[in-house]
């Protein structure tokens, strides 16, 4: 499956996760198309990733009025289009 990313998505991505995680790295097909990053993975993997970026958004994507913040706005964005792969 297909999933592509805009920069400060996959950069949040592999910063927050993948950087410590390199059996999860590896696992990924990455490929740089102008300002869209494509990685290709498993159902099973997008399923992992969509997890995680909702908790992460439920921990630390909204400010004390519940509002969006900017890394909330990067993981909602995250959420979307993990989704949307999905199915």
């Amino acid at each position: 499956m297909k999933v592509k990313l805009k920069k400060e998505e996959f950069d949040y991505l592999n910063y927050s996760l993948l950087a410590g995680n390199e059996d999860l790295y590896s696992k990924l097909q990455l490929s740089v198309r102008g300002t869209l990053f494509l990685i290709d993975v498993s159902d099973d993997i997008v399923d992992d990733l969509h997890e995680w970026a909702m908790e992460e958004l439920q921990r630390n994507g909204f400010d004390i009025n519940y509002d969006l913040t900017y890394e909330g706005k990067i993981l909602q964005g995250l959420v979307d289009r993990l989704y949307s792969a999905d199915n």
